[in-house]
């Protein structure tokens, strides 16, 4: 009887049959008749009982808060119960802690986890347990990277470019035009000095303050940060469920370093990786380091996003267990989007930061070098008017040069060499007197 839900007894007389079942409460009888309908003989019996749920605490399926009972698997039964006039009545003083048991809902029946689960229907949902590796993080101390950090390599190249200019510059163009152009040399050498003086005060500033602001970041850290790197590493991997230790035994690059869990034993966790839920590993991170030995808080552990392996959510029940109607329940809440909705409204989202700073995160980390583009507006504001200021004193010496080439005698015949000087004169003085009257308005 303890298997059995709904019971019909036909009681055969000699001369009529009698039919009677239990009532709604499962505490009387009622009697039926043959001429009665099938939904009358056989009702779906789910609907309008009264039924008690017992939970496994087990974040974000079911855990205890201010002394109720929330999460996904509790607002889902009650979806479910509002829409069949349930009546769900917890067993909130006697839960089940551990995984010794099942408790099967539909015959509200404790059965050992000894018990053959050949002949067992499964209730499968939606979501699924995801499992990530969390490592502890340790770093080196890098000084001599920190040094050149800043600035990325095409900077780099930019400065060994403009020393190299300047270096050349200096020993061999500026000692050419000395001995061939002097008068050049004399205008040239100012603006060319100023603009290496502005570079070099731009670069060193620039590389103080870059410097100044990693100062913080001279430990380089060394922990993996995707599965790919954590399979090269030589950290082993504890798994404290058997179950999922034989699962990633047969994952093949993982299986070398899986070390199964051994309650008898005291373990060091920040020289292990665990593997935790994805979802909750914030939470359960310091549980299960308190289990291994030593509490460690989670900030000393880096979590890798990729999850390395997915395990399905299913719960097992005796085969005569009304499990059809509560699968067809859970699957039209999934296609409904009813069930994507409690699950990220009952996910647990991490309060810290995945990464400690801006070094570890791969993304951010390249933020942290200077490179060509950043200066190209610098470039812009200083090119701009030393391109004017370059320009004037070269157009001023050549025509300086032009004036003070010594003049050949003229011919006492000639006229045309006279009137371009005076056409020349006359141009320059009333050029003079224009821009002086344009001064004066």
């Amino acid at each position: 009887m303890l298997d059995v839900l709904d019971v019909l007894y036909v009681i055969v007389r000699t001369n009529y049959i009698t039919l009677v079942q239990f009532d709604n409460d499962a505490n009387g009888y009622v009697q039926l008749s043959v001429n009665d309908s099938l939904e009358r003989l056989f009702p779906n019996r789910f609907r309008g009982r009264s039924y008690t749920i017992a939970w496994f605490e087990e974040e974000p399926l079911a855990v205890r808060r201010d002394n109720k009972i929330i999460g996904v698997d509790v607002d889902m039964l009650n979806i479910i119960a509002k829409h069949q006039n349930i009546d769900l009545h917890d067993m909130s003083d006697q839960t089940l802690q551990g995984s010794k048991r099942f408790f099967d809902l539909a015959t509200l029946r404790t059965i050992d986890k000894s018990d053959d689960w050949v002949h067992a229907t499964a209730l499968y949902f939606p979501n699924s347990y995801t499992w990530c590796v969390a490592v502890p993080r340790f770093y080196l101390l890098d000084l001599s990277g920190q040094l050149f950090r800043p600035f990325a390599l095409d900077l780099w190249l930019l400065v060994l470019v403009m020393a190299g200019a300047h270096a050349a510059y200096g020993k061999l163009l500026y000692p050419c035009l000395q001995r061939h152009h002097p008068a050049m040399g004399r205008l040239l050498n100012p603006q060319l000095k100023l603009l290496f003086r502005f570079l070099h005060f731009m670069m060193l500033e620039t590389y103080i303050a870059m410097l100044t602001q990693q100062l913080e970041f001279s430990h380089l850290p060394l922990f993996p940060k995707t599965l790919q790197e954590f399979s090269r590493s030589s950290i082993p991997l504890l798994a404290m469920a058997m179950d999922l230790a034989d699962i990633v035994h047969h994952i093949p690059r993982h299986a070398h370093q899986t070390v199964a869990w051994n309650r008898s034993l005291s373990y060091d966790p920040e020289q292990f990786a665990i593997l935790v839920q994805c979802d909750i590993f914030e939470r359960n991170i310091e549980q299960y380091t308190a289990m291994l030995g030593k509490r460690v808080h989670n900030t000393l552990f880096y979590l890798i996003p990729e999850p390395m392996l997915e395990t399905p959510l299913v719960c097992l029940h005796k085969k005569d267990s009304r499990v059809h109607t509560l699968q067809r329940y859970i699957d039209r809440l999934k296609e409904a989007g009813v069930w994507q909705y409690l699950i990220s409204k009952w996910t647990y989202r991490p309060h810290s930061p995945q990464y400690s700073s801006q070094i570890e995160d791969p993304l951010e980390r390249k933020q942290l070098y200077l490179t060509l583009t950043h200066l190209i507006p610098v470039y812009m504001i200083w090119t701009q008017p030393r391109s004017i200021d370059i320009y004037t004193p070269t157009g001023f010496w050549m025509k300086h040069k032009i004036s003070s080439t010594p003049k050949a005698p003229l011919a006492r015949d000639s006229s045309v060499p006279k009137t371009e000087l005076a056409n020349h004169s006359i141009t320059y003085h009333s050029a003079k007197e224009m821009s002086r009257s344009m001064h004066q308005h």
